[in-house]
């Protein structure tokens, strides 16, 4: 998280160095863009580790049923 505060307040002293108002709503645009793209990347790494946590878990019990079912049988 350290690194988003450091681009916030890099992207904020950009901003205040904007010579024009339409330069500042585009830095602001482009700020606004590269933090949607960095929440998209986020969350498609979050979902591909939950997916691999919960088939790990299903495979452990999976596993755990066999051994149970078969000392059973």
């Amino acid at each position: 998280m350290y690194q988003d505060a450091e681009a916030f307040f890099a992207g904020i002293d950009k901003l205040a160095s904007a010579k024009s108002l339409s330069e500042a709503a585009q830095i602001q645009s482009d700020m606004v863009r590269a933090r949607g793209e960095l929440f998209v990347s986020r969350a498609k790494a979050t979902t591909e580790y939950l997916g691999k946590l919960v088939a790990d878990g299903a495979k452990t019990a999976q596993d755990n049923f066999s051994k149970v079912y078969s000392k059973t049988a």
